[in-house]
């Protein structure tokens, strides 16, 4: 259906002058979705705490899901929806839990480009928080869906900053999942 709508979907991101972005809900298909659990149930998370900063697990991207994710149509059409190429700055693989969270923090400035989100959390509750929120210093954000298979494709604009919101106790045992592949210009 995506590829059949690729020049919509990007007139789409070009008409938010703001935040530039747009969200695609059911991106795999079945058996696609199937094989890329598997490989992230076999992942191995690195719990990386800075208080000041942030608090989560993660893991690099490993070949094996970079071959799906990052495949040569999966690009194609990621730059057919923003008209040009990509340049991958980082890709990793992250899991927040109760407690966990990031924060926006001076020291850190977010260069323009593109985040490129895959969601793979299953069955979240708005209220246990863990939205990626994106802010301009405005005073005005763009919160993402949480979402099972949903794919995000963010422009990240000049004083463009995104955090993770603090994941409370309404979470309970469940997990956030999801891929950031980030961008530049």
């Amino acid at each position: 259906y995506y590829l059949e709508n690729v020049l919509k979907i990007k007139a789409a991101l070009l008409e938010k002058e703001d935040f530039p972005h747009v969200v695609l809900f059911d991106f795999w298909d079945k058996a696609t979705r199937g094989l890329i659990k598997t490989e992230i149930r076999r992942l191995s998370f690195s719990y990386d705490k800075k208080p000041m900063f942030h608090s989560y697990r993660s893991s690099l991207l490993p070949l094996s899901l970079q071959r799906i994710l990052l495949s040569s149509k999966v690009i194609e059409f990621i730059t057919t929806i923003l008209g040009r190429g990509i340049k991958i700055d980082k890709a990793r693989i992250y899991s927040f839990v109760q407690r966990d969270y990031t924060l926006l923090n001076d020291s850190y400035k977010e260069e323009r480009g593109t985040d490129i989100l895959f969601e793979f959390t299953e069955e979240w509750d708005l209220a246990s928080g863990g939205q990626t929120t994106y802010v301009d210093g405005t005073g005005e954000a763009l919160k993402l869906p949480v979402q099972p298979n949903m794919l995000a494709i963010v422009r990240r604009q000049k004083n463009m900053q995104r955090f993770v919101k603090y994941v409370n106790y309404h979470a309970g045992e469940r997990e956030r999942l999801f891929v950031l592949v980030r961008t530049l210009e």
